[in-house]
């Protein structure tokens, strides 16, 4: 699917923030058991 983002509603937009160098090993075992609570908690509110 492909919409235009100027016609997305503020609440339906997703900011993603990219690193400048790939992660350690040490960086990514402390980030991943919070991005995993992080997408267990996230919800997607629809609108119809």
């Amino acid at each position: 699917m492909h919409a235009n983002f100027k016609d997305l509603p503020e609440e339906a937009r997703v900011w993603i923030y990219q690193a400048n160098r790939p992660f350690t090993t040490d960086e990514l075992n402390e980030l991943k058991p919070q991005m995993d609570n992080f997408l267990q908690q996230w919800t997607a509110m629809v609108k119809i």
